[in-house]
């Protein structure tokens, strides 16, 4: 079973996002990422294990992004 998972980022630019994918699929059990670059919260989605919430944050930010669970 997966969940989406909906963060606020700081991610801004397409070599981010193909950065902060590739990160994630060589650490986390992810199916999906996207960033929304267009928004003002550059709203991050991954589709993944129920658990990983607070090990995506973590990835996120030790790559130098803000990343924060929206609401």
């Amino acid at each position: 079973m997966h969940t989406v998972h909906i963060f606020r980022s700081s991610i801004s630019t397409t070599e981010d996002v193909e950065r902060v994918h590739a990160a994630m699929r060589g650490a986390l059990p992810v199916q999906h990422v996207s960033v929304d670059l267009h928004d003002n919260d550059r709203v991050l989605r991954v589709v993944g294990a129920p658990e990983i919430g607070q090990a995506i944050m973590d990835l996120v930010k030790g790559l130098g992004h803000h990343c924060s669970e929206l609401e």
